[in-house]
């Protein structure tokens, strides 16, 4: 499981986490990318959390993402970002959850692939509940780069 190997047991633990995946950019170019490259490159980092978070017992997970200013990047940078999203759902929804994307549908930057995950959607054994939350399309996929 890539950064988390070793899992510590926990006394306690919260039933639901909230994460603001940042970075993506910075990690790119501190690794001679393009800018845009580095939101594709966190889906995998992304999955290890969701992994993580089953195998700790956590019961469900919201992803937060896409401010305003992401809206003024290069359409690049935007594009790329809303294909990780599109992609990070679709990697969740091979796995043992249930998800849910949040947002306004009527958004013409609401990516039509994810609208069958307007209502939580269970896959597989729905083991854990997963939101992807965006304040401006009010959508997110993840993108976590470490």
């Amino acid at each position: 499981m890539g950064a988390f190997l070793d899992i510590p047991k926990f006394k306690r633990l919260p039933r639901h986490i909230a994460i603001i995946p940042d970075g993506n950019r910075r990690w790119a170019i501190a690794r001679g990318l393009e800018k845009h490259e580095g939101y594709n490159n966190g889906v995998i980092p992304g999955l290890e959390v969701y992994d993580m978070c089953v195998k700790i017992g956590i019961d469900e997970v919201t992803f937060f993402g896409f401010t305003q200013d992401n809206t003024k990047r290069p359409q690049i940078q935007r594009k790329a970002f809303v294909d990780a999203c599109i992609k990070s759902v679709q990697e969740i929804s091979k796995r043992n959850a249930e998800i849910l994307v949040i947002g306004n549908t009527d958004s013409n930057i609401f990516p039509k692939e994810l609208l069958a995950y307007t209502k939580r959607t269970k896959v597989g054994k729905g083991k854990i509940k997963i939101n992807f939350f965006n304040k401006l399309w009010l959508v997110l996929g993840f993108s976590i780069c470490v």
